[in-house]
């Protein structure tokens, strides 16, 4: 019975340990003062339009603070970029999801109007991407969202 009971442990904890180091994708990187380490949850699977639940760690590296946030998408394609005050860090999916976050508080901002938002994007410069071969590059010149799927 212990024999049995060891073998399961076994399998479910090699069961844990594939899905966490290599079925998910990783992307650390900075922008101005800030760190962002990216978690795409079973990203190594995926293909262009199968979801994806991006774990989004952004840390004050002045004020040492950080918060986390949950980002779905459809496909692997991820824009960062700062407004040109450098007070907001936007987190775009083209064509499916934009995140904005306050970066003095590191609270998300909730937007009630899709209208409100769209119109907000333009105020963006987008600094680092991740393409759709899930891979990031950091710009040479900043470039506006892109806000068409692809």
């Amino acid at each position: 019975m212990k024999i049995l009971l060891s073998i399961f442990l076994i399998i479910i904890l090699g069961i844990f340990i594939y899905e966490e180091y290599f079925l998910t994708k990783r992307y650390e990187f900075k922008i101005d003062n800030y760190q962002i380490n990216v978690k795409a949850d079973e990203c190594e699977t995926c293909y262009l339009d199968w979801t994806i639940n991006n774990y989004i760690k952004i840390s004050d590296l002045t004020n040492k603070t950080k918060t986390t946030i949950e980002f779905y998408t459809e496909g692997p394609r991820l824009e960062f970029g700062l407004n040109a005050d450098k007070t907001e860090l936007i987190i775009n999916c083209p064509g499916f999801d934009t995140k904005i976050v306050d970066l003095t508080n590191l609270k998300e901002i909730e937007f009630v109007d899709y209208n409100e938002m769209q119109s907000k994007i333009s105020d963006f410069e987008i600094m680092v991407t991740i393409n759709r071969k899930k891979e990031l590059f950091e710009l040479e010149h900043p470039q506006p969202p892109s806000i068409k799927w692809e």
